[in-house]
């Protein structure tokens, strides 16, 4: 008899003893996963979150840098030799008015000055050349070469292309008309005089690279009959300057910064949207095993009740472990088969949020609990 109960309290605590083993183990297991988990959802938060940032920031972005500025600067004025009279007493080289007579004018004289200016050294290739023009207006037009072609091959930040002073004899122009007049027998009410520079010019940086083409924009009308010659613009001297500025787009590579780390936008968005998508499968895997799990443990002891009804009594008070050793076990397969050995009933006590199912034997309890989770 001694010895029967001897071998029952070894089984008693071997049991208990694999029990405690099985929770530890199992304790482990867990908090291991959890802090898997973490980990991954942790990566998962921040792979994605800085995707996201390189998503919304562009590849590249161009900026504009202005590498030089190309001025083209015409000028000109004009004077005219004039008789001695009463409008002009002494007579010489006048800055005229409006009006200059043509009885008392020698010449007409005008300086031109053309130039190219730059922020930095370019070199200007081209021609350079200066006509008139007389024009009788809706009948004939003819031009004259006042300077014939200049070859222009100047290098720096201030080049010359003309500085020239012209004198035109009023008297030769009106004498020439007189003939045409004469010729044609029209006399019309008056005739257009032009001056204009004619440049035809490629501006080049020190490299030799094309950067703009240059042509002259300048013309000087005159207003001319047998009387007098009248300056057609508001001002008796003109400047006409262009500017163009040579622009260079540059491409840069835009860069996220990651834990001091400056990564290009390219390889954030290849780096940390494979991190985001390989993060997410154990997390979506992890999920759906907790889901079926939740589904199982929720349908686990309506599952038991119907397979095993003849064999279970369902209490409704819950039995005290403390009455004698207990022992949890973690499939209820395993306490069906004590069951059977034991020739004793399944028990059923359920609370709000478990089911358990004992068996009681001679030195100790069996019981599997089940968790029910609300919602």
């Amino acid at each position: 008899m001694f010895g029967k109960r001897r071998e029952a309290a070894e089984e008693q605590g071997d049991n208990k003893l694999k029990g405690q083993n099985s929770n530890k183990r199992k304790k482990n297991r867990i908090g291991w996963m959890k802090i898997i988990a973490g980990f991954v959802l942790i990566l998962w938060g921040i792979s994605t979150f800085t995707f996201l940032q390189a998503i919304r920031k562009p590849v590249v972005t161009e900026e504009k840098v202005v590498q030089n500025v190309i001025e083209q600067k015409e000028s000109f004025s004009y004077s005219v030799k004039v008789k001695p009279s009463l409008l002009y007493l002494d007579g010489g080289t006048i800055s005229p008015d409006d009006v200059v007579f043509n009885n008392l004018t020698d010449h007409l004289i005008l300086d031109f000055d053309l130039s190219v200016n730059s922020r930095k050294p370019v070199k200007v290739q081209g021609n350079v050349s200066l006509v008139y023009k007389l024009v009788a207006e809706s009948m004939w037009e003819r031009e004259f070469t006042l300077r014939s072609d200049k070859s222009i091959d100047s290098v720096g930040v201030s080049n010359s292309i003309m500085q020239e002073q012209v004198t035109v004899n009023i008297n030769d122009i009106l004498q020439y008309l007189k003939q045409i007049e004469e010729e044609t027998s029209v006399r019309p009410s008056g005739y257009t005089l032009t001056f204009k520079p004619i440049f035809n010019g490629v501006v080049y940086d020190e490299k030799g690279n094309k950067l703009d083409d240059l042509t002259s924009n300048l013309e000087i009308l005159f207003d001319l009959n047998s009387q007098y010659l009248k300056y057609s613009s508001e001002n008796a001297s003109d400047e006409l300057v262009t500017t163009k500025s040579i622009e260079e787009r540059r491409t840069i590579p835009q860069e996220i910064s990651f834990l001091n780390w400056n990564i290009s936008v390219m390889k954030s968005r290849v780096i940390f949207g494979l991190l985001s998508l390989l993060s997410l499968i154990p997390i979506v895997i992890m999920i759906i095993r907790k889901m079926r799990t939740q589904k199982n443990q929720e349908a686990e002891d309506v599952l038991i009740d119907k397979r095993h009804r003849s064999k279970i009594i369902e209490v409704s008070d819950k039995i005290s472990l403390d009455l004698m050793p207990h022992l949890g076990l973690k499939n209820f397969n395993v306490l069906l088969q004590i069951a059977e050995e034991k020739d004793e009933p399944i028990l059923k006590y359920s609370s709000l949020d478990t089911v358990s199912y004992y068996v009681m034997g001679t030195s100790s309890i069996y019981h599997y609990d089940i968790q029910i989770k609300c919602g």
